[in-house]
């Protein structure tokens, strides 16, 4: 193969590899460790962390991580398709992880993945992996105690003091030694270290108006469910976006997994979210009427969660009738019925509505006229009546 040589300041190639296992001091169990490497093209001085994932978010913190460690940014990073950095393979226009875009974007790099299957690509760094599975078995084996931290800071001081002053064998000169020039060629990095963020697409379920992100629940108003969204995290903020657009967001705090704002709700379902659906109920039955509050209430007993479906489907059959003359008629012998099935007050209302109702008055003939008299005519009467009782 061909070695190619560029000039300073031009190319990082990265590279991943497992290099065994330490135990994680929360679960007590081993677990593996993979290695994320580094090089610069023109120095040849490497960079190795230790990490237990290759997630998207460990992924661009260990780039965040490498750019700050040598102080300085070259143009370009060539990669591997892993997908923690590229979503979409595709040799004119790869996608690439919106994690890593960011962390591309705040320090102006230009990310440049590798032809897939193509190690050759990234020549220099393929021969790093094995040093750096090499150099964890020996930090390991001289620190047994040590933890992932401590074994990162050990492989950064053997990658400047003891790697970094060897004569490299295709250079000629020592990484460190070539790593002063190229220092100069750097692009200088911003003031404030960037935080890398999880990205995720995500869609917001049709049902509940909730969307599930980082084992957590969080609500969004009505006119998104069905849609697909991204979702970031960077700690402690929750970001929703519908593509660029910053829709809503959210502070994550321990031991919360449910996040929600009342006003993306119907007040019976923030009633129902808050436990006061059964006093909601009662209150809507109190719009209908008294008999609609004593019908409900019986309905609710003797548990009010328990019987609830039921209360709410007589309460929409109250909503449908409520306006009719029959209305408090009905409720009323429900009530004394006991009745507590929407279906049965839908058939007595329906009943009801179909009886002729009686508007006007009977008719009199004439001699039942002039039987009529006014009220005036009787108090009169017994007027006279009481003193004729009395001798007055």
């Amino acid at each position: 193969m061909i070695r190619i040589e560029l000039p300073p300041g031009l190319e990082t190639q990265l590279d991943y590899g497992l290099v065994g296992s330490l135990v994680d001091p929360v679960s007590g169990k081993d677990r593996a460790v993979w290695a994320f490497c580094a090089v610069l093209s023109h120095s040849r001085l490497p960079f190795i962390e230790f990490v237990r994932k290759q997630d998207q978010s460990e992924f661009a913190s260990s780039v965040v991580s490498m750019l700050h460690a040598y102080g300085g940014a070259t143009q370009w990073i060539t990669i591997d398709n892993l997908k923690a950095g590229v979503i979409k393979p595709d040799l004119w226009d790869p996608k690439i992880n919106r994690s890593l875009e960011e962390v591309a974007a705040y320090y102006n790099l230009f990310v440049n993945p590798c032809r897939v299957a193509r190690s050759t690509d990234k020549g220099k760094i393929e021969r790093l992996v094995p040093v750096a599975r090499e150099l964890f078995r020996m930090l390991k084996e001289l620190h047994p105690c040590a933890g992932l931290t401590e074994l990162n800071e050990r492989a950064l001081q053997w990658c400047r003091q003891e790697y970094g002053n060897r004569e490299h064998g295709s250079t000629g000169v020592a990484p460190m030694q070539a790593f002063e020039t190229e220092r100069q060629t750097l692009h200088p990095l911003p003031a404030e270290r960037f935080q890398a963020a999880v990205w995720k697409q995500v869609t917001v379920h049709s049902g509940d108006q909730f969307l599930t992100f980082l084992k957590r629940r969080f609500s969004l108003p009505r006119q998104w469910r069905g849609r697909r969204l991204w979702a970031r995290y960077a700690a402690p903020l929750v970001q929703l976006f519908d593509a660029e657009r910053l829709i809503r967001q959210y502070v994550v705090r321990p031991g919360v997994q449910l996040y929600w704002q009342p006003e993306d709700f119907p007040l019976e379902v923030r009633e129902m979210m808050n436990g006061g659906y059964p006093a909601w109920l009662m209150q809507k039955a109190s719009e209908y009427g008294t008999d609609a509050v004593a019908l409900i209430h019986g309905v609710l007993q003797p548990h009010a969660y328990l019987n609830a479906r039921r209360a709410r489907g007589m309460l929409d059959v109250m909503a449908a009738h409520h306006a009719q003359p029959y209305f408090q008629e009905v409720c009323c012998r429900a009530r004394r019925r006991s009745v507590s099935l929407p279906a049965t007050l839908r058939r007595m209302m329906e009943a009801a509505q179909k009886l002729p109702l009686w508007q006007g008055e009977l008719p009199r003939s004439v001699t039942g006229t002039a039987m009529v008299r006014d009220i005036q005519y009787y108090i009169g009467v017994e007027e006279v009546l009481d003193g004729e009782a009395t001798g007055t």
